[in-house]
């Protein structure tokens, strides 16, 4: 998997209009005024076209091979958002946090949109998804989850939306979906539990993601979306016969314009999807719809 700060700036020098998201950058393994400056140079060469997703991650066990302690990891994540959001909207911050301890320092430049790129949080605990509503613009399911039991996860999160006041509409819920695509179904399946063991090893796959032919993707995934009624849906999507590929804009076929097509390349159907990212073999991309005035992956 390739870095996506650096990723996403090679892919925002060759694009125009597509929007890109990172989905999700584990904040306690990296420093965050150093982060803040990388997001917001790539806000400026993408012109504003980026959104950012932050994680806790699944465990500390890797936090020695970055030089930091293992305890107060929330604490951490927290004042890691508090110094970028400082950082990307002021022009002076002084903070005196338990990490991180700024006196009358800027950045500059601050990203492009205001005002501030779109942040998108995830975890499935009440903790983590009121945390999500606190300090983020966005919420999304975990890919590693059932999708049966997405859905009720984006219930609860509406019902904690209405009780902070919160207008759904102008919060993004969205969820993750791993997807590999094949002329057989079984033979995505198992392309699909191969890729996701990488990353989730040791956990039962059978019923994580959707694996199935072009056709049955497309639509399996729109009766999602409308029983879902969210605001966006990312996925991850392989092909078990060929690559996913984004059609540059100088190819790109599109009725709306802000979309991408989308091909596999052995089928030849084409579907719109709102892209955010395809390196080689992992399509990564979003079926999104915007609210008006809002802005999001």
């Amino acid at each position: 998997m390739l870095e996506p700060v650096a990723y996403i700036a090679h892919l925002a020098a060759l694009t125009e209009k597509i929007r890109f998201g990172i989905s999700v950058i584990i904040l306690n393994h990296r420093n965050p005024i150093q982060l803040a400056k990388e997001l917001a140079t790539v806000d400026h060469l993408s012109k504003g076209r980026l959104t950012v997703g932050f994680g806790l991650g699944s465990g500390t066990g890797l936090y020695p091979a970055f030089g930091i302690g293992q305890e107060k990891r929330v604490t951490r994540f927290e004042e890691a958002m508090k110094v970028m959001t400082a950082l990307g909207t002021q022009e002076s911050v002084t903070l005196d946090g338990r990490f991180w301890k700024l006196n009358n320092q800027g950045m500059q430049p601050r990203p492009l949109q205001k005002p501030r790129m779109p942040v998108f949080l995830g975890g499935h605990s009440e903790p983590a998804m009121r945390r999500a509503i606190r300090l983020a613009d966005g919420w999304m399911a975990a890919g590693s989850t059932g999708n049966e039991e997405s859905l009720v996860d984006l219930d609860r999160m509406r019902g904690y939306l209405a009780e902070a006041g919160i207008d759904a509409k102008r919060f993004w819920l969205s969820k993750r979906i791993y997807i590999a695509v094949a002329d057989d179904r079984a033979k995505a399946r198992q392309k699909l539990n191969g890729a996701l063991s990488y990353q989730y090893a040791g956990r039962d796959q059978s019923r994580v993601g959707l694996a199935a032919t072009p056709s049955e993707a497309v639509e399996w995934l729109g009766a999602l979306l409308r029983r879902a009624s969210t605001t966006s849906w990312s996925t991850h999507a392989t092909n078990t016969r060929a690559k996913w590929r984004y059609w540059p804009r100088r190819s790109c076929r599109s009725s709306r314009k802000d979309w991408a097509i989308l091909m596999s390349c052995r089928s030849g159907q084409t579907s719109r999807f709102r892209a955010i990212a395809c390196p080689s073999g992992l399509a990564v991309i979003c079926l999104a719809s915007r609210k008006k005035g809002k802005r999001g992956a």
